[in-house]
Parts: C-alpha cells; structure tokens; sequence
C-alpha cells in the first residue's frame, strides 16, 4: 500500500531543503515529487534550467496548472501504485 505525505517548505537561495520525515514513516525505498508555481515562462528555455533538465530528459515529467490537478492527477494513479 501506498500512503501519501505533504508539507510546505520555503525553498531558499541556496536550493536546498532538508527533509525530516516523521518516526512512523518507515524506511525503504521512497518516491518524492517537488511541486512549485511558476510565476512566469520565458520563451527562451536554452540558458535556463528546467525541472525537466534536472530529472533528465528521459523521465516522466508532467505540468500542473492548480493544486486541484495534482490532487486528481494523485488520486486517479492511486490504484496504480497500490499494485
């Protein structure tokens, strides 16, 4: 069985957001999804560096316009991941 967690963090200048995870999780393999709003597009992609860029171009990678999407996106795999 799957089980999903959620929290919010800011993300800082330098990029990085430590993670600690409640006592009842347990350990073991782990799936985590960053999920943020972006406030403008440029056009212009070649000098900047994407969410696709840092997964790698061959992974599976999908844009969601509202929180409300992301909740359905979860719920519609759920059975999925509970197989």
């Amino acid at each position: 069985m799957h089980v999903y967690y959620e929290f919010e963090t800011n993300i800082p200048s330098n990029h990085q957001v430590i993670l600690q995870l409640p006592d009842d999780i347990p350990t073991g393999r782990a799936e985590i999804a960053v999920i943020y709003e972006m406030n403008q597009v440029s056009n212009d992609l070649s000098n900047s560096k994407t969410l696709v860029d840092f997964l790698g171009a061959g992974k599976k990678y999908q844009r969601f316009s509202s929180k409300s999407e992301i909740g359905n996106f979860i719920s519609e795999n759920r059975e999925m991941w509970e197989n």
